[in-house]
């Protein structure tokens, strides 16, 4: 795998997005004890690296590197986008919905996510093939529909 960057400008504006999140991240610890803090905390910090792997996928010219960091950046989007759920039934006071049972059951998708985009070569369950041009574009297998569907691709 071949790591060697190309200048693009167009991974300043992911790396200011990840370094904006942290800053919120930082300010919105200080402020936990604010109804759906710690949710939109947990959101903000699943975001961070998200739009680094989105600026490593813009950095790098190795076919097989901007697929190994599309892979990262979609490791992160399950996660954010639970944390939203418990961010929006927190701050809508409907946190009667955040039962230990609910939160646990809402962990399942970016648990089994993870497992399968780990081992995926083994069974593409995920992605069938990636179509790398200067963007990856991956072509889902019925697991990647589903979570797809779940969790739409902010940007690839």
């Amino acid at each position: 795998m071949n790591w060697d960057g190309v200048h693009n400008l167009y991974i300043w504006p992911m790396l200011l997005a990840a370094g904006f999140n942290a800053i919120v991240a930082i300010y919105t610890w200080h402020r936990r004890s604010v109804p759906g803090a710690l949710s939109f905390l947990f959101m903000v910090v699943m975001q961070v690296p998200f739009a680094i792997g989105a600026a490593l996928v813009l950095a790098v010219s190795d076919p097989s590197a901007k697929i190994f960091w599309t892979k990262f950046q979609i490791l992160w989007l399950i996660p954010g986008v639970t944390a939203e759920l418990c961010f929006l039934l927190d701050y809508a006071n409907l946190n009667r919905w955040l039962t230990g049972r609910t939160l646990t059951l809402l962990t399942v998708p970016p648990v089994l996510l993870a497992v399968l985009v780990i081992t995926d070569s083994t069974h593409h369950l995920v992605w069938i093939n990636f179509d790398v041009t200067h963007y990856v574009h991956p072509v889902r297998s019925w697991a990647g529909w589903v979570f797809t569907a779940y969790a739409p691709e902010r940007s690839s």
